[in-house]
């Protein structure tokens, strides 16, 4: 998708730096949401798009001019639309300028903002999801794509309790495994909070 969706101009708000890599990422994530939305669109009276860690909706490329939209604007693009959109971040600035981008292009889109730890907005969440029924069956699609190992697996089992679909991206490359060799011997709680136990101690790190 490294074309017209993906690349974006420099609009002079919050703007997150990411690496080369990420231009991969959110071609995929975006090719999965025109998959996701228009497979579903058929079977399912409303289609619910959740972002745990939707960011400011743009981000410039590390050592680069070049900026990109990231995951919150890209599936506001898709050619068959979610019926609602839940956008949440803990940083105030990159909600605020995401509400402007959205506002620019997308104003007449049924979206919700929150601000906080997405490990404390799972309630809220769930009460923005439109309410099934018989004649309204809900599909929720939350993409989760935290820049650490900040997402504990008691929210994923909060939010998996109603008909939802997950795209998942884990930081086991940088924070995952820093984590593992600095604090693998201590009582430590961010793997226990991410995996939702505490008897991955036991497991043999030495020759890893």
């Amino acid at each position: 998708m490294e074309g017209s969706n993906l690349y974006t101009e420099n609009d002079g708000l919050t703007m997150p730096e990411v690496g080369e890599w990420s231009k991969k990422k959110y071609s995929l994530v975006y090719e999965y949401d025109c998959l996701f939305s228009t497979g579903m669109k058929k079977n399912w009276q409303q289609r619910v798009y959740i972002d745990l860690f939707s960011g400011a909706g743009k981000a410039r490329l590390r050592n680069s001019e070049k900026c990109v939209n990231t995951s919150a604007l890209l599936s506001l693009l898709v050619k068959d639309k979610f019926d609602k959109y839940i956008f949440c971040d803990i940083d105030g600035n990159n909600i605020e300028a995401l509400k402007t981008r959205v506002k620019a292009i997308h104003s007449e889109d049924n979206i919700v903002y929150l601000q906080g730890d997405a490990n404390e907005l799972a309630s809220e969440i769930i009460e923005n999801i439109p309410t099934p029924s018989t004649n309204n069956k809900t599909l929720s699609f939350c993409f989760v794509d935290p820049f650490s190992l900040n997402i504990k697996f008691d929210t994923i089992k909060k939010l998996s309790k109603y008909f939802m679909d997950f795209l998942m991206l884990h930081a086991f490359g940088m924070d995952g495994k820093r984590n593992i060799q600095i604090y693998a011997k201590e009582n430590y709680k961010r793997i226990d909070y991410y995996l939702g136990l505490n008897d991955w101690r036991a497991l043999d790190f030495k020759n890893k």
